[in-house]
């Protein structure tokens, strides 16, 4: 999914982003950017990473059976 986000305003350390044509705000990092003043215009795409979602899906199950095992006496 690709969509246009202008940059509404700077505040603190964060940018407010205007994302569409809905114009719907969100506020992102400085630090997540690349340099940017207010009405700068960025390219914003986002895909799916079935391959870390998988890797995340796979670490918590493991945790939640290690924390579900019965502890034993030492």
């Amino acid at each position: 999914m690709k969509m246009i986000a202008v940059v509404d305003r700077i505040e603190s350390l964060q940018a407010v982003l205007l994302l569409g044509e809905e114009e719907v705000r969100v506020c992102l990092p400085l630090t997540c950017l690349p340099p940017i003043s207010e009405g700068s215009v960025l390219d914003i795409a986002i895909t799916l990473n079935k391959s870390q979602e998988e890797q995340r899906r796979c670490e918590a199950t493991m945790l939640m059976q290690k924390l579900k095992r019965p502890r034993t006496e030492t």
